[in-house]
């Protein structure tokens, strides 16, 4: 049995709990200076099966040259 805090309850058991993506690090341009800046966008069904709905806030952590996100 997992504690009543554990992230293991927030997940449906139908859902595979770990699957690869890959993407590919663009940019967006900031204006007036035009000065580009790395960005990732993710979209996609798959989102929303693994917990992260329109809408939804999401908690980043950034380590150790891993990014997880993780919904609240």
């Amino acid at each position: 049995m997992t504690a009543a805090n554990s992230i293991a309850d927030r997940y449906d058991s139908e859902v595979p709990c770990f699957t690869t993506r890959n993407l590919t690090v663009s940019y967006v341009t900031r204006h007036p200076n035009m000065v580009q800046s790395p960005a990732i966008r993710l979209a996609g069904d798959w989102l929303e099966k693994f917990g992260f709905k329109i809408g939804a806030k999401v908690d980043i952590k950034v380590m150790n040259g891993c990014i997880i996100i993780a919904p609240i």
